[in-house]
């Protein structure tokens, strides 16, 4: 064995003390008279010293027998064992990789393991003699950190349901689909900061507490503090709508009807008119929707664009281009948890190929409504397509499944969309629509969805008022002085997340690929 110094034998190892409480593995070959250090585990192991399960099946094994033995420390909790007479099979998972990590123990080691436990193992690397995996470890210390009583244990070594394991959040991450799910989602997120970043937006960060309803749906979570902080009004009015009003103002600390935002999209607009020309942002937006469906969460995490000097056209291609880069960098980085997943279901495999490959296809709403009447003439949908109504799912799929892919829904009736999108100057027959456009996706629903602002300020004012009434142009002042002090035209657009991660896994719930969900009637945790 070398010292620290790296000096000694040629082909060899060394863990390296470098603190109190930090130590690092080198390992090195016999390929080059110089010492070619290579870190065996991708990085430091920090505080606990102990290398993760990811770390020690990427180890590359020594290829002579001069070579030191690989030592390593491994914690984890105990998946399956197998006992023998002569040998027990231990198999360790960590959550930071598909595989476990199949310890091999003496029988007097593993006589009391039990499932569910967490670990801590000492012992060699060595090549598997098995094919189910490359290399094992040859345990031969075991400490039991935390012991777990079998009979009660819910995550056993058996097919469990997705709605039992929605009961158990808190256990469910140990099953090998969450938590591939999990590593998937972290990718990903990674990879909204790294392309954007690549291309000059700048990450801002938008407020969870606001007075605003962007959507002015009316579907928001209202706050308010408790009544013991506040001095209570008594509201000179017998209206109860006022008097709900009145108490929901003196119950809060801001002086101020507050609610959880439902989109950080008017507080970029904010930003990019003026100082920054391209941001972004990603955090958790509310719903107060009740919509019991498998698309639907009622907090969930958005990622949100919005740019200066952009049309709608620009806004498509940006779409496009964002999903296309992030997916392919996906499939590099994390193509093993992909292909667990896809196992499970191959619907995944097919819907980001399609996201990847495209083409994104575009049909006008108007002609989105001909196509659908057309077909309901024939055979009836669940409800009738019908000019100045939203889309239902069915009327989306349709379109899509006839579209071969990915399609983008452009040009919606005015009437069911937002005050603040930018108004076609050449409208429908049938009435005005604005520079709006959702991107559909097979199986999945609507991924996307954003619109050229209005940035006319005329136009804006006549809008807010139609819609909110006097009320809002006060309300809203700050948002008009974005049009009144040096206007640009500008647009975004708002990726669900957890619909992109249930596209590109192929689950069939948006509640199995998020770690806590919440939906109408739960709210675990």
């Amino acid at each position: 064995m070398a010292d620290a110094t790296g000096v000694g034998h040629r082909a060899g190892g060394v863990i390296l003390t470098l603190g109190k409480n930090l130590r690092i593995f080198y390992f090195w070959s016999l390929q080059d008279s110089r010492l070619e250090h290579k870190m065996t585990f991708s990085r430091w192991c920090h505080r606990t010293a102990t290398a993760t399960i990811e770390q020690i099946l990427a180890t590359s094994l020594p290829t002579t027998q001069a070579a030191v033995p690989q030592r390593v420390d491994v914690h984890g909790w105990l998946k399956t064992i197998r006992r023998q007479k002569k040998v027990v099979f231990a198999s360790l998972m960590d959550g930071t990789t598909t595989q476990p990590l199949q310890v091999v123990l003496p029988p007097h080691l593993g006589r009391d393991l039990v499932v569910g436990s967490s670990l801590r193992i000492s012992g060699i690397v060595e090549k598997s003699l098995g094919k189910e995996q490359m290399i094992e470890l040859q345990g031969d210390f075991v400490d039991v950190i935390g012991d777990c009583p079998s009979s009660e244990y819910p995550i056993q070594n058996k097919t469990t349901s997705f709605e039992f394991l929605r009961s158990v959040p808190h256990l469910r991450t140990r099953t090998s689909t969450i938590s591939t799910v999990l590593r998937v989602r972290s990718q990903l997120s990674q990879l909204f900061h790294e392309v954007l970043g690549k291309w000059g937006f700048l990450h801002i960060h938008t407020p969870i507490l606001t007075t605003n309803d962007c959507e002015g749906a009316g579907e928001v979570f209202s706050l308010s503090t408790q009544p013991s902080f506040c001095k209570s009004k008594s509201p000179n009015t017998s209206n109860p709508a006022e008097i709900e009003k009145v108490h929901a103002k003196a119950n809060s600390i801001f002086n101020a009807n507050l609610h959880l935002t439902v989109s950080g999209q008017l507080h970029a607009e904010a930003i990019v008119c003026g100082g920054h020309p391209r941001v972004y942002t990603f955090g958790p937006v509310f719903r107060a929707e009740n919509s019991n469906t498998p698309r639907h969460l009622a907090e969930f995490y958005m990622l949100e664009v919005e740019m200066a000097f952009a049309t709608l056209d620009t806004l498509l291609s940006i779409q496009e281009d964002m999903i296309k880069s992030m997916l392919k960098q996906l499939m590099e980085r994390n193509s093993e948890d992909l292909d667990a997943l896809w196992k499970i279901s191959s619907l995944g495999k097919k819907t980001i190929s399609s996201l990847m490959e495209g083409p994104y296809n575009q049909i006008a709403y108007t002609d989105a409504i001909d196509l659908l009447m057309t077909r309901h003439c024939q055979e009836q949908f669940n409800h009738e397509p019908v000019w100045g109504n939203d889309l239902t799912h069915e009327h989306e799929q349709y379109v899509a499944n006839y579209s071969g892919g990915p399609v983008f829904i452009t040009h919606y009736p005015k009437c069911i969309k937002p005050f603040y999108m930018q108004e076609d100057d050449v409208s429908e027959s049938q009435g005005a629509t604005v520079a709006a456009a959702d991107l559909i996706v097979p199986d999945v629903g609507e991924l996307t969805g954003g619109s050229a602002r209005e940035h006319r300020l005329d136009r804006l004012e006549d809008n807010i008022r139609n819609v909110l009434g006097q009320q809002g142009l006060s309300d809203f002042k700050w948002y008009l002085d974005l049009r009144r002090f040096g206007s640009v035209p500008h647009g975004g657009f708002g990726l669900g997340f957890e619909r992109l991660m249930l596209a590109i896994s192929g689950l069939k719930n948006v509640r199995d690929v998020i770690p806590f969900p919440r939906h109408p009637g739960t709210c675990y945790l």
